[in-house]
């Protein structure tokens, strides 16, 4: 599953389902399998932490909403000083967002 905000949602072969988060850049085990996945994403703080839902809602009043192959970003990411509000938020490629968070959070780790 990918995300509004480009973020993954992916299984593994022993069933198990990892979160790619593109707003830390942290790669996570979310559930052992499909089914505790399932009932864990009923729960909003689980749906905010790995889909961003509350700044999905944010974005669709402010009239942004991405087609199929879009996803909404952030124009300065919040790693780098950008601020959480509508106005940081625009719809970007999703092959081209995606490339640009992992040559951020690239960068991000060989200077740290």
């Amino acid at each position: 599953m990918v995300g509004v905000f480009g973020d993954w949602i992916m299984g593994a072969p022993d069933g198990s389902l990892w979160s790619l988060e593109l707003l830390e850049g942290s790669y996570s085990r979310v559930a052992d399998n499909a089914e505790e996945f399932n009932r864990a994403k009923s729960n909003s703080d689980n749906l905010n932490l790995w889909f961003m839902a509350e700044w999905a809602e944010i974005a669709e009043r402010h009239g942004l909403v991405p087609s199929a192959d879009q996803c909404l970003g952030w124009k300065v990411h919040p790693m780098l000083g950008g601020k959480f509000e509508a106005g940081n938020i625009q719809v970007f490629s999703l092959r081209v967002y995606q490339s640009l968070m992992g040559q951020l959070f690239r960068q991000l780790r060989q200077s740290s």
